[in-house]
């Protein structure tokens, strides 16, 4: 909080802490998830040799740097300039940096993968209930058949069933992470981006009616003839 201060530990004894005071705060300004303290460089350069005390004498030297490109210089352009004149750098836009940060690539793999697998199950599992469902209502599908239900009429209804299940599936889940956003703390916010959801939501809701072919298929099958087969139906046999 404001008027609060950070404490650099020392690195050995006989030193003093250093404390930085809070003068403001910021928003989204984390790094690997972890809360950032924005100073000076004097200030930055009395952290580093208060951490580290055995590099007395030896100067403290920035991790990275700012170029801001004038007005109508392209930036990456000017990283290349910078890295054909200046050795030992290496010079990126702020697309490939923000990329090629520690941590960011392990990050993103994991949860594209995390996300793979919720999109996989979410098929597999929308596609083997209605493929069960159609084989429990197969008797009430034939007699239906039999009194002149059209094959394309019970295919909609069943893909209306599959919308209905998932989109109601997908207003639940909102709902949840709404709630997970409001109790989450400043430690590790959550936030929402209603375009995310809605593109999620289409994959979701796409890869749902794909995996219901299995139980269309099934319907498509499904001959009136079958109903003189079917005690149950008021068959012959």
């Amino acid at each position: 909080a404001i008027g609060e201060t950070v404490e650099i530990v020392p690195g050995a004894g006989g030193i003093e802490p250093l404390r930085i005071r809070i003068v403001g705060l910021a928003d989204d300004s984390r790094f690997s998830v972890q809360p950032v303290v924005f100073v000076s460089f004097p200030t930055y350069e009395a952290a580093r040799r208060v951490a580290n005390p055995s590099a007395v004498g030896q100067p403290v030297l920035a991790s990275a740097a700012l170029a801001q490109p004038t007005e109508g210089v392209d930036a990456t352009d000017l990283a290349r300039r910078i890295n054909r004149a200046v050795p030992g750098v290496d010079a990126l836009d702020r697309a490939a940096a923000v990329a090629e940060s520690p941590g960011v690539q392990p990050v993103r793999q994991s949860f594209s993968i995390i996300l793979f697998l919720t999109f996989l199950v979410v098929a597999l599992v929308t596609g083997f209930f209605f493929l069960i469902l159609t084989v429990q209502k197969q008797a009430a599908l034939t007699l239906l058949r039999a009194v002149g239900a059209p094959r394309a009429f019970l295919v909609r209804a069943l893909m209306v069933q599959v919308g209905i299940v998932i989109i109601g599936g997908l207003v639940v889940g909102t709902a949840l992470l709404v709630l997970a956003s409001a109790g989450s703390s400043a430690a590790f916010p959550i936030e929402i981006e209603p375009r995310l959801i809605a593109t999620s939501g289409i994959i979701v809701l796409v890869l749902a009616l794909a995996a219901s072919l299995v139980a269309v298929q099934r319907v498509l099958r499904v001959d009136a003839a079958d109903a003189v087969a079917k005690p149950v139906l008021g068959g012959l046999t």
